[in-house]
């Protein structure tokens, strides 16, 4: 038993992970034609045992197991630790399988971040936003912001101004069809039909028809790749390490992404965020000068800023590891 394990498995085992080009090279034949010879016995047995299920009353269907995504992340973090893949690239198809389970939801620039013009707007003002944000695409809309008939591109906006000194009216007929979508739909399904329609915009819609946010496709890209920044975009961390064990994070942040940066396991059905999360545990809206204490699972959480009845930034200090 101890010299079939050895020389007929660990041994050869191991020959072929160090040279598995040679190996292969000098086994292939022999291998084919032992198949070749073996193969009336093969079938033999398959027909035997199609038989005896079919007895059963199972299935005799040959079934090929599925690698499950738990097996790809071990050998993936195997990969990891032996060296064969670096950080970078372990946390890019980590991302891949995350991106797999968000919704746009997850991922939109919500409503109340939205640059968007009202229709009746100035001209000039709507210049200087551009100016500004140094934005390419910006929904606009009548009366009110979930009513938006159109989206205008700068690229337009600078071809019409190149012809001719714009007046009001212009701008609508330079707007292009909006592009909506339900903020419940996948993102990997999302990224798939944009790129098929060529949208680089997409406008979330809520249950009720109103409008929730907008996911762009560099949204989609960076949930892969990483943020993605402009050179003249001032780069703010969302979750910032200040000392051992206290976190200056983002009050926008995901809660799933934290739970991922910090190896937590908060929970929450009803939000998304940490914003959210804290809102829903301190049972109300905090008022700007707020400044409230939540502890809960071994963990503090200060809020330090609140801005339009959002929680923007929060201190945490984990106090079960100090």
């Amino acid at each position: 038993m101890f010299f079939n394990l050895v020389f007929g498995e660990l041994v050869p085992k191991r020959i072929a992970l160090q040279k598995a080009e040679a190996f292969c090279m000098f086994t292939v034949m022999p291998v084919h034609y032992i198949s070749i010879i073996l193969s009336p016995f093969i079938k033999l047995l398959s027909m035997s045992t199609k038989f005896v299920l079919k007895l059963l009353g199972m299935k005799t269907e040959d079934e090929e197991e599925a690698v499950t995504e738990e097996e790809v992340k071990a050998l993936l973090k195997m990969g990891n630790e032996s060296g064969t893949f670096d950080d970078d690239e372990k946390e890019m198809i980590d991302s891949v399988f995350k991106f797999d389970r968000r919704t746009a939801r997850e991922i939109m620039v919500p409503r109340r971040e939205v640059i968007a013009f009202d229709i009746d707007d100035p001209f000039e003002e709507m210049i200087d936003e551009i100016l500004e944000t140094r934005h390419n695409r910006i929904p606009v809309y009548e009366e009110n912001i979930d009513n938006i008939i159109g989206v205008l591109h700068v690229k337009d906006m600078m071809i019409e101004m190149r012809k001719h000194p714009l007046k009001k009216g212009d701008v609508r007929q330079m707007l292009r069809q909006p592009f909506f979508i339900p903020e419940t739909k996948e993102a990997d399904e999302l990224f798939r039909i944009m790129q098929e329609t060529r949208h680089h915009m997409a406008l979330l819609v809520d249950e009720y028809g109103g409008f929730s946010g907008i996911v762009t496709i560099e949204n989609l890209v960076e949930e892969i790749m990483g943020d993605i920044n402009e050179e003249y975009e001032e780069v703010v961390p969302e979750i910032e390490c200040v000392r051992e064990d206290e976190y200056k994070i983002d009050g926008g942040v995901l809660i799933d992404d934290l739970n991922d940066e910090l190896g937590l396991k908060l929970e929450t059905e009803n939000y998304d965020t940490l914003s959210g999360y804290l809102i829903e545990k301190l049972g109300h809206i905090p008022a700007k000068e707020d400044r409230d204490i939540i502890e809960t699972d071994g963990l503090i959480f200060k809020i330090e800023e609140v801005k339009d009845n959002r929680i923007t930034q929060v201190r945490l200090r984990m106090k079960d590891l100090k």
